[in-house]
């Protein structure tokens, strides 16, 4: 579905009318894993400074060539009009910041007077001026803040200057800190390259005393998932060898059969670079399956070939008899498997837009691989395990002390055996 959505996504992109003078972006795809975006934090005390590094911060974005489209939280602000008094020209005019506060608090909320009693009650009074007198800027530049000298009216315009601005709707903070969001959508491969990219321009912009940036929650996030992921594969690795051990009463044989994993690794990457399937949250599920699933075809061989050598036959000739023999039953079982996993594979089953197919085709790319190659490498993988198994054991029972022989006393001389 991420893949669907990013082509409409760029179509819509290109048929956008130019307009000059205007910039026409997207807005952020919610709820859809794309592999190019990458969300970025900016800390800090002041927002203003944070608003300051946040426009600077797009601008760079916006000079690379592979960068798509930026987001900020400045985008769905509000604009607003910010007064600034001038200290020196209102105090010119003797004109305090107090006494324009109280005039635009009339004139823009308006004031509250004492009523007048009436034969229905109590008339509530306000004072405030008429939505058609405040529409624009230019209104609010010529309100009458006070009176000059000369009995001439002072004008808001002749003491303070006017700015139009965008602020964000609202002020994040996190761990105490201001808290400023940038997204980007990079035009790259996958996410790893985006964040390079991403890092290089956000480290090659200098940030004042105290202010720092990361990425946000949803990489972090990603990075802890990683983390644990590798954490559960071994300790994948490790029960399924623990099991193997215990029930094949050895720990050389087990070790042959681990060695089956790496080439369906290798398949899993192939297949899913065929296919064009990204490697995310499902796929790292559909690896975990196959971690216990690629062990049963050497489960199968092994156990055939030992039941042949302890029947009496030489080792080359049990896994020449135990490979002929369990073939068609290791063909049948992972055809079988690869083809109900079809289904699944190329459909569109989801749930919650996460896309079973990567799963599927994980384990379809890591059994097609490992069931080929276990049947040619696991044979002489084995025999090499078992060789050094057992130089090993014969090494220990050499080197193995030996209990000492009781001592034999000399044997009389003849003369005292007469005696």
């Amino acid at each position: 579905m991420a893949g669907e959505a990013s082509k409409i996504r760029d179509q819509i992109g290109e048929k956008l009318p130019v307009i000059p003078g205007a910039r026409i972006s997207l807005g952020r795809m919610r709820g859809v894993d794309t592999a190019n975006w990458v969300g970025v934090n900016l800390y800090g005390d002041d927002t203003q400074t944070l608003n300051e590094l946040v426009l600077e911060a797009k601008r760079r974005f916006r000079a690379n060539p592979t960068v798509k489209e930026v987001h900020t939280a400045q985008e769905r602000g509000l604009e607003e009009v910010q007064i600034r008094l001038d200290r020196e020209r209102a105090g010119k005019y003797g004109i305090s910041a107090q006494a324009v506060g109280q005039v635009l608090g009339i004139v823009l909320r308006g004031r509250e007077i004492r009523g007048f009693h009436s034969s229905d009650g109590e008339v509530e009074i306000w004072v405030k001026l008429q939505e058609e007198d405040r529409e624009n800027i230019e209104d609010l530049k010529s309100v009458i803040v006070g009176g000059g000298a000369d009995g001439g009216d002072i004008l808001l315009s002749h003491v303070a200057d006017f700015e139009i601005v965008k602020t964000a709707q609202s002020i994040e903070r996190e761990d105490r800190r201001t808290r400023a969001y940038i997204g980007v959508v990079c035009g790259l491969e996958n996410r790893d390259e985006s964040r390079r990219l991403v890092t290089d321009i956000m480290n090659s912009m200098p940030l004042p005393m105290g202010y720092t940036w990361s990425f946000d929650r949803w990489v972090a996030e990603q990075d802890q998932g990683n983390q644990e992921f590798l954490f559960d594969m071994l300790l994948a690795l490790f029960m399924v060898y623990f099991v193997m051990a215990s029930l094949f009463e050895s720990l050389a044989h087990p070790f042959a059969i681990m060695f089956s994993l790496p080439f369906a690794f290798v398949g899993v990457a192939v297949f899913l670079w065929i296919t064009h399937t990204p490697f995310n949250f499902m796929a790292q599920i559909g690896l975990l399956i196959l971690i216990g699933v690629v062990v049963n075809n050497g489960i199968v061989l092994i156990d055939h070939v030992n039941n042949y050598r302890r029947a009496g036959l030489p080792r080359a000739q049990a896994i020449r008899e135990g490979c002929l023999e369990r073939l068609r039953p290791i063909l049948m079982t992972a055809g079988t498997t690869v083809v109900g996993l079809l289904p699944l594979a190329f459909g569109t089953t989801s749930i919650f837009n996460d896309r079973y197919f990567p799963m599927a085709r994980t384990v379809m790319g890591g059994l097609i691989a490992s069931t080929i190659l276990t049947l040619l490498v696991l044979p002489t993988v084995y025999s090499l395990i078992d060789d050094f198994a057992l130089s090993a054991r014969r090494m220990w029972i050499r080197t193995r002390p030996t209990a000492a022989a009781p001592a034999v006393p000399p044997a009389a001389p003849a003369s005292e055996r007469a005696v």
